[in-house]
């Protein structure tokens, strides 16, 4: 299905502006592409949203329609976000030299 088709034809539901996005060639985030994924096995929801039921795919926590309790995002405290901002500068600051040993 091209973008035109799914953005004229797609029936609304979670997943649908992440597929559209992505097929736009923008960028989507981890849960979007998750969202996208699902919509798209999902045939875009043609026979309604519900739970796919597939427990052995490794998106099924993040299926949006699927029964039972939801994917709970992980909490992190000040300092592991303090830490992760920090790796995150290091990896992205050009005047730094990345080393990697295959031992």
């Amino acid at each position: 299905m091209t973008y035109k088709e799914l953005k004229r034809n797609g029936k609304s539901a979670k997943g649908k502006m992440h597929l559209l996005k992505y097929l736009n060639g923008e960028t989507t985030t981890i849960r979007g592409a998750a969202l996208a994924k699902c919509y798209e096995c999902m045939n875009m929801y043609a026979d309604g949203k519900v739970d796919c039921g597939i427990k052995d795919c490794p998106l099924y926590p993040f299926m949006p329609f699927r029964k039972g309790a939801k994917q709970v995002m992980r909490k992190m405290s000040e300092e592991q976000k303090k830490k992760a901002s920090l790796n995150l500068h290091k990896k992205t600051d050009p005047n730094t030299v990345v080393s990697h040993n295959n031992a």
